[in-house]
């Protein structure tokens, strides 16, 4: 088991690599759905992800995402250190990243430190000014 100071430590180490590599603080919105998983029109901001958008070089896996949209998990991602909403993030978040709006399709956190997310390209919400 790691001690907490180790944690602590290693999380500054990959907030201060991000940093370098040019991480962005990107605002992060849910919208209101329905039963059916239509929007509803309401749209809230959550709070913001401190990441870095990338492409991982893998097409051997496929990630299905609900309703039936097959997505290869080379799709791109944000790698995100664990600060702000990025443990609450869940699919069908939406995140703008450097002027383009992606939705969530899987955030995997990953040692309490940092959270893989990948993303799909999406459209930017109605009445939301970033």
């Amino acid at each position: 088991m790691v001690s907490e100071t180790n944690r602590k430590r290693a999380a500054a180490v990959f907030q201060k690599a991000l940093r370098e590599y040019g991480a962005k603080c990107c605002p992060v919105y849910r919208e209101e759905k329905d039963v059916n998983g239509v929007p509803t029109g309401k749209v809230d901001k959550i709070g913001c992800v401190y990441g870095m958008r990338y492409e991982r070089g893998q097409a051997a896996n496929v990630l299905a995402d609900l309703p039936g949209v097959a997505v290869r998990v080379d799709a791109p991602r944000i790698s995100c250190a664990i600060t702000g909403c990025a443990k609450q993030l869940r699919a069908g978040d939406l995140i703008c990243y450097d002027g383009t709006w992606y939705s969530v399709v899987l955030a995997n956190v990953q040692m309490d430190i940092l959270a893989d997310v990948v993303l799909k390209e999406g459209a930017e919400p109605i009445g939301i000014q970033v």
